[in-house]
């Protein structure tokens, strides 16, 4: 979502549907093709929408429709997948010919990583990416594999074995819960996982921790980046000081998302626009392609946020309650709601951090 990927030099173009009126069903876990990974094993709100299949189904699901103003994104994601599926089985063959079948043997621990990361989803997610120019898409999905071997190891990294398969954690993080706030706090009605960040509440300030710490949020909220889904990521500006001003971040933050994690944000929303991070947005701005820029949602006013709310949380009133309390914070370190608020989140590990951050607050 560069205007070039620094990969493959793709180009996303934005896609305008033809038409606004279908049923929109918005990716969601267990929105995936044949052989697609399992899905993350992640404790849901009571309150949690149903999956695509299930909206998808018509023996009694309701119909959702978003506000009009982000209908033409989220159906030119739809017309994209639709595309990009019909490429799915020849891209299979070329990506077990070219990055799966040259592994050496016996096969090593991240070989098998990488043959898990190497779902069905995830190549639809590059074909998407890179749209629909296979070698492109496998070009871009080599550089990732690479890229996943080294960013995902060493300093900064605690991996601890979990049943077959190993589970890596932000370090900083395990020894100070405050150190950085990326927080899957739910989902919303569109099936997206919700991403709340506040930079005045992470007390880590260094941008290649940060980084790492976003990147292994991602790993664990779509198993190891495999399975189907989408974030909205909601950025609170509270508390947004030169601290968080750093050049650095986005320049490091950007490219990884956008060639490492492609197509996984739905929508990026921004709560304010403090005088402070001007120069810092509009750097941003340049960076980014007319695709993502139609994905960044802006909200100054209460009114514009309570009428988001409305439209996207409506499915989740644990989350909802939680957010709503957050808008009123004021971005201090491990500021968050109250941990009342916080214990109806449906994500174990999101609630396990809040409870430290809590803890060490009443000392």
């Amino acid at each position: 979502m560069f205007n070039n990927c620094c990969k493959c030099g793709s180009h996303n173009e934005y896609l305008e549907p033809t038409e606004f009126s279908v049923h929109l069903t918005a990716e969601a876990e267990g929105d995936g093709v044949p052989n697609s990974a399992s899905k993350a094993s992640n404790e849901q709100p009571p309150s949690s929408p149903r999956s695509l299949d299930e909206m998808q189904n018509p023996t009694g699901a309701s119909e959702w429709q978003p506000p009009l103003e982000h209908r033409a994104v989220l159906e030119a994601d739809r017309y994209r997948k639709e595309a990009a599926t019909k490429l799915l089985g020849a891209f299979r063959q070329m990506v077990d010919a070219e990055i799966l079948s040259a592994e050496a043997k016996p096969v090593l621990a991240t070989q098998l990583e990488t043959r898990h990361f190497c779902s069905d989803d995830t190549l639809l997610r590059y074909l998407m990416y890179c749209n629909g120019d296979k070698q492109k898409a496998l070009a871009s999905l080599q550089a990732t594999v690479q890229w996943r071997a080294e960013f995902l190891q060493g300093k900064g990294i605690i991996t601890s074995s979990e049943g077959e398969r190993s589970k890596k954690s932000c370090q900083h993080c395990m020894k100070d819960p405050r150190s950085h706030c990326f927080l899957n706090v739910g989902t919303d009605v569109a099936g997206h996982h919700v991403i709340y960040s506040c930079a005045g509440s992470a007390v880590n300030k260094k941008p290649l921790d940060g980084c790492k710490h976003m990147a292994l949020e991602l790993e664990r909220l779509f198993d190891g980046n495999s399975s189907p889904g989408r974030v909205v990521w909601l950025i609170n500006m509270a508390g947004v000081g030169i601290a968080d001003c750093n050049p650095r971040t986005p320049l490091m933050a950007l490219p990884m998302f956008f060639n490492h994690y492609p197509e996984r944000f739905a929508q990026i929303v921004v709560w304010g626009m403090p005088a402070i991070f001007h120069g810092m947005y509009t750097m941003i701005w340049n960076f980014i392609d007319q695709d993502t820029k139609s994905r960044v949602l802006i909200q100054r006013s209460e009114a514009e946020r309570m009428r988001y709310a409305e439209a996207y949380w409506s499915s989740n009133a644990e989350m909802a309650a939680w957010l709503n309390a957050a808008r009123r914070l004021k971005g201090a370190p491990a500021d968050y709601p109250d941990i009342s608020l916080s214990r109806q989140l449906g994500d174990k590990d999101t609630r396990i951090t809040l409870e430290r951050c809590a803890a060490l607050k009443t000392k």
